[in-house]
């Protein structure tokens, strides 16, 4: 830098580099948060179908089934995202993102 002596440069704030896994971590963490709603609400569902009458234990069953597949796509979907090297991450988000979404969907429409 010309004219910069060194104690302005020492003075100088430290750069740091951005972590190019820093934005990978943050999205497999809010996936896994998204996976464990889903499977707390596959315990729910599981509890209150113990008690249901007939009719109501195999709608609930049903909602437990398909939650439970959905699970299963986003768990391996998020396995192959975190196979990926750090430059390569982004190609795999967008179907983790579906797949999180489709659990979020079942977790909401199992709430009813």
């Amino acid at each position: 830098m010309a004219g910069a002596t060194q104690d302005g440069i020492k003075a100088m704030p430290i750069f740091n580099y951005a972590d190019k896994s820093a934005g990978r971590d943050t999205f497999i963490a809010r996936a896994n948060e998204d996976i464990a709603k889903g499977y707390a609400q596959v315990a729910e569902l599981q509890r209150r179908a113990v008690t249901a009458n007939a009719d109501a234990r195999v709608q609930l069953d049903t909602k437990t089934a398909d939650l439970q597949r959905e699970l299963k796509a986003a768990e391996a979907r998020l396995a192959e995202l975190q196979k990926a090297n750090a430059n390569r991450w982004h190609e795999f988000e967008a179907s983790v993102n579906a797949a999180v979404l489709r659990v979020r969907k079942s977790v909401e429409g199992s709430m009813g």
